[in-house]
């Protein structure tokens, strides 16, 4: 390190990769690196330290027993890729297979590379994830041990919404838990990115209407459809079993599809408009008649003047577009927040095969 020091030029760049790994060969090296560091203000020189387990990293320069503790000058979390980067990827796939496999894989280019080597979707899951042999079989497993304490504890909060309970009550039901004890597990999970907790378009964000959900598409997937069949080391391993599964698949993407929408939304305008959008999320409450009522997206203008409500389909023919339309319309009626805003944009996002004036798969990849 002092050699590093005293012969690189100003400006020169040190790069440490998976720097969890090098410090448990030498619990000396964050100390090395202190000393170093204090060093380095006035030559330009820089240290980069990467790592993939989030509870360690923050650790090393966040807690203040540490010896890095306040010299970092900035922290990157490095998110998983948008959807958009898979056309590039596989350009040889259509935006509809594409939207499939990140249904299952995400954006975490390690796993489309496994995909990359197979003849196709359910092959690839089958082989790295289904069967016993697979080598990404227990990857959730390793992912929380690097990251999370209580590794038991927190597959299982991981688990019960994979099997379709979002509300904190429900899953601490199904713990047989009292509620007050699961407020650190779903914190931490917050905290690290696995767990989303969403609360309807324009609550507060200590809402009680809150929506837990997996944000990782590959550990969502998990959780959903690998995790109740880890007792069949045959589950998608025959090819009529994959058609059957295909069919179930596709409810599963319609959530996909909501959320990619949501997404972006928040990174760029409508086709053939300029205003951009804030805030997409989705809303359930009651409506001006007091029924029950649920909108897929929800956004407002960048300048509040304009909200957008829409829903997000999968395919609809045009009768069926014509009739999601109208009912549509009729929940823009009875929203109540509607007459907050100057203008009402009511939109379809229909991901294949979309009809006239849906917003289609497509616009997610420009």
């Amino acid at each position: 390190m002092d050699l590093w020091l005293a012969l690189m030029p100003n400006g020169a760049i040190l790069v440490f990769d998976e720097f969890p790994y090098l410090v448990e060969q030498d619990e000396a090296l964050p100390s090395i690196l202190q000393r170093i560091v204090d060093k380095l203000r006035d030559t330009g020189k820089k240290i980069i330290i990467c790592g993939s387990s989030q509870r360690m990293m923050q650790g090393f320069v966040l807690k203040a027993s540490e010896p890095l503790y306040g010299r970092a000058r900035e922290i990157l979390p490095i998110a998983p890729l948008g959807f958009r980067w898979m056309k590039e990827a596989f350009p040889q796939l259509s935006t509809w297979d594409r939207l499939k496999a990140y249904g299952v894989w995400g954006g975490v280019p390690r796993y489309w590379e496994i995909l990359s080597e197979e003849t196709d979707l359910w092959t690839a899951v089958y082989r790295n994830v289904c069967s016993s042999l697979g080598l990404l079989r227990n990857e959730p497993q390793f992912l929380l041990l690097d990251d999370v304490g209580d590794v038991a504890q927190a597959s299982a909060v991981l688990s019960f919404i994979g099997a379709g309970a979002h509300r904190a009550s429900e899953i601490a039901a199904r713990m047989a838990r009292p509620l007050t004890d699961m407020s650190r597990p779903f914190q931490r999970l917050t905290e690290l990115g696995i767990v989303a907790r969403e609360v309807p378009f324009g609550a507060e964000a200590n809402n009680k209407k809150s929506y837990y959900r997996v944000c990782d598409p590959f550990l969502d997937f998990w959780y959903t459809f690998v995790q109740p069949n880890l007792s069949r080391p045959d589950f998608l391993e025959r090819e009529e079993d994959r058609v059957l599964f295909d069919g179930q698949y596709q409810t599963y993407l319609g959530g996909v599809w909501e959320r990619l929408v949501r997404e972006e939304l928040e990174r760029k305008p409508l086709p053939g408009r300029e205003e951009r959008f804030r805030n997409a999320a989705r809303w359930w409450g009651a409506g001006l008649d007091r029924k029950a009522m649920e909108l897929d997206v929800v956004a407002e203008s960048s300048d509040g003047k304009t909200l957008l409500v829409g829903e997000a389909k999968l395919s609809l023919s045009e009768a069926e577009a014509r009739r999601a339309a109208r009912e549509l319309e009729d929940k823009v009626k009875r929203l109540p927040f509607a007459d907050k805003y100057e203008k009402i944009l009511a939109k379809l996002f229909v991901a294949k095969d979309p009809p006239p004036d849906a917003v289609s798969l497509d616009w997610c990849e420009e």
